[in-house]
C-alpha cells in the first residue's frame, strides 16, 4: 500500500484510517480487467466473506455483500448472493429508492441462475419478478414493469387464480399507460373473469375500469360511463387509481 500511495495510485480516505480509494476510476478499471475472470470471482468471494465476518448488527454492509457475492456467484456463494441482493432491494424500497430496488432484485434473479432449481426456487423467482415489477411500476417505468409482471405470470401456478388476477390488473394498467389498447383489453378481460370466480369484487371493479378506458378509446363514451358506474357500485366506492380516473 505504501508503494501504491507513493505512486499516487491510491489515496487514504480522510477520517477513515486504513481505508483507501483509487485516485482515478481508470486505474481501478485497468487493474480489474487485468485479473483473469477465474481469479476475479475467487477474490470477490474472499472479499464478501471478509466483509461478512467484520460486519456488525448496527452496520449495514448488505449492498456490498450483495455485489461481491453476486460477482462470485458462478464460483461460490450464489445462495448468499440471492439473499443479500433481495435484502438490498427491500432496504432500497423502504427508502423509496425504487430504481435501486429494481436493480438489486434483478441481481438476485441473475444469481438464481447459479442456484439449483426446485419448487421453492420457482416461488422465489416469482416473488422477485413481482417485487421488481412493483418497483418499476411505482416510478412509472411501465415497459419495464410490464416485462417483470409478465415474467412473474409465466412462473405462476395456473391454479393460483387470485394472484394471477392481481398481476393481470397491474398489467392492464401498464398497457393503459403504454397506450396499448389491445393488450389492455386482453389483460383486463382475463383478470375480470378470474376475479369474478374468486369473489374479489375489488379486482373485478379495477378490471372493469380499465376495460372502460379501452371502450373510451374505441369512441363509445356513453358505454364507458355505464361500465364505470357498475365498477364503482361493485367496489363499494372509489378505492383504487383505476376507479379514481373515473372522476
Amino acid at each position: 500500500m505504501d508503494e501504491a500511495l507513493n505512486a499516487r495510485l491510491v489515496a487514504e480516505e480522510a477520517g477513515a484510517p486504513g481505508n483507501f480509494s483509487f485516485t482515478h476510476t481508470l486505474i481501478r478499471d485497468v487493474l480489474y480487467t487485468s485479473i483473469t475472470a477465474a481469479r476475479r470471482v475467487r477474490l470477490h468471494y474472499r472479499i464478501a466473506i471478509a466483509i461478512e465476518q467484520q460486519a456488525t448488527p448496527s452496520e449495514s454492509r448488505v449492498p456490498e455483500l450483495a455485489y461481491h457475492f453476486a460477482r462470485a456467484g458462478l464460483y461460490q456463494g450464489a445462495e448468499k448472493a440471492v439473499d443479500y441482493a433481495s435484502r438490498a432491494g427491500e432496504e432500497a424500497a423502504a427508502r423509496l429508492a425504487f430504481e435501486n430496488a429494481a436493480h438489486w432484485y434483478e441481481m438476485a434473479l441473475r444469481a438464481m441462475d447459479a442456484v439449483r432449481s426446485d419448487a421453492d426456487g420457482a416461488a422465489r423467482r416469482f416473488d422477485l419478478h413481482v417485487r421488481r415489477g412493483r418497483s418499476f411500476f411505482t416510478v412509472g417505468q411501465w415497459a419495464a414493469a410490464r416485462n417483470a409482471f409478465e415474467a412473474a405470470v409465466s412462473l405462476l401456478d395456473p391454479a393460483k387464480h387470485e394472484k394471477r388476477a392481481e398481476l393481470l390488473v397491474r398489467l392492464a394498467e401498464t398497457a393503459f399507460w403504454l397506450l396499448d389498447t389491445p393488450a389492455l383489453r386482453t389483460f383486463a378481460s382475463e383478470a375480470q373473469a378470474l376475479a369474478d370466480g374468486v369473489g374479489r369484487n375489488d379486482l373485478w371493479a379495477d378490471a372493469q375500469a380499465w376495460l372502460a378506458s379501452a371502450t373510451v378509446s374505441d369512441g363509445d363514451v356513453l358505454e364507458a360511463v355505464e361500465m364505470d358506474r357498475a365498477a364503482v357500485a361493485r367496489a363499494g366506492g372509489i378505492r383504487s387509481f383505476g376507479l379514481a380516473r373515473i372522476r
